[in-house]
């Protein structure tokens, strides 16, 4: 039995990843619903521009999973002008962003999923293999370096051969705390702003990583942020403090937005959210091995890399769960790269 913490995308794309291996899995779900926090509120932006090797190559094969099984993708382009230029694969073509000023590489084969719609498709299949049990906050116990087991209030005792998987995102850094792992890992808060498409724009994502600044056409809205994350707490935020820091950073980050481009106006805001982004210190995820206890592995860290990567990263991490090798992309991933 794979026993996975945490309902988020990360955690249901695993849990699909080992079905079809027809690997026996459980999820446990603290919250009454799945990606409450992170996953269900982000920007959706599938991209594989990455400088990083590793990444794109989890990036390009998550890509073709979404055209090839997620209804709500849309190929729709993303124009991108990088913060760090990647010499080692052929330039793509360049396009004028709609707001005229400068050009950027342009990705025609990159675009949107709706994240609403990929965790009700992720959450509402036909198990056969698992489970996802809801309200259930699931505390690991460990006897030298093995989990053995997770109280509740109820007692879940693990069979010699189950392991766990951490992908519960902010709250794996409660659990590194646990398992007195040193995994770096910081939470950011991110707030993504709702403004009205009058001027019914639909064409590509447009993302300025000089600014920081990216948008997306959301039906009749168009959804943007800027490139300010803000360290939170950890799981210690409370909900008052974070709509404080958001108030008072929101004056800032639309003057930004509007100068980006018109189409950001501070007038036809409609509504905004916050996601958070959890991430080690060297902005690479946790996908693999635990490094100390034998039967612990992570799935977490991705950040703002989390849509675009997870669908590729579950499928390796699955393979490895089902007693393959890691594989040199994978291996570069496992929670043993940081000094116990």
């Amino acid at each position: 039995m794979i026993h996975i913490l945490g309902a988020g995308v990360a955690g249901l794309m695993l849990a699909e990843a080992l079905e079809r291996r027809g690997q026996s899995w459980r999820i446990y779900e603290k919250e009454a619903e799945a990606g409450l926090y992170a996953s269900g509120k982000n920007a959706g932006i599938i991209r594989t521009y990455e400088t990083d090797p590793v990444m794109r190559h989890f990036a390009e094969a998550s890509l073709a999973y979404y055209r090839r099984e997620e209804p709500s993708f849309n190929g729709r382009g993303l124009i991108l002008r990088p913060w760090d230029v990647d010499y080692t694969v052929p330039p793509p073509e360049t396009r004028q962003f709609s707001h005229g000023r400068f050009a950027g590489l342009f990705l025609p084969e990159n675009g949107t999923v709706e994240p609403g719609d990929l965790l009700r498709r992720l959450t509402h299949q036909n198990f056969h293999k698992g489970e996802i049990r809801y309200g259930v906050d699931a505390v690991p116990e460990v006897d030298g370096r093995r989990v053995v087991g997770m109280g509740t209030g109820i007692q879940i005792p693990f069979m010699a051969k189950d392991r766990l998987v951490c992908a519960c995102g902010e709250g794996s850094i409660a659990l590194a705390t646990l398992f007195n792992r040193p995994l770096g890992l910081i939470a950011h808060r991110r707030t993504l702003y709702e403004f009205r498409n009058e001027a019914h724009y639909d064409g590509p994502v447009e993302w300025d990583e000089e600014t920081g600044v990216y948008y997306r056409p959301l039906g009749d809205r168009l959804l943007a942020t800027g490139g300010e994350q803000i360290p939170v707490a950890g799981e210690a935020e409370s909900e008052e403090s974070a709509m404080a820091a958001q108030s008072s950073g929101d004056e800032k980050m639309l003057a930004i937005l509007g100068r980006e481009n018109p189409r950001l106006s501070s007038h036809l805001l409609v509504s905004t959210r916050t996601c958070k982004r959890l991430m080690p210190l060297d902005n690479r995820p946790y996908a693999g091995r635990d490094g100390y206890y034998e039967n612990l592995f992570w799935f977490t860290g991705l950040g703002g890399r989390g849509v675009s990567t997870a669908p590729a990263l579950a499928a390796a991490l699955a393979g490895l769960l089902c007693g393959e090798p890691a594989g040199r992309e994978l291996a570069a991933l496992s929670a043993g790269r940081v000094d116990v």
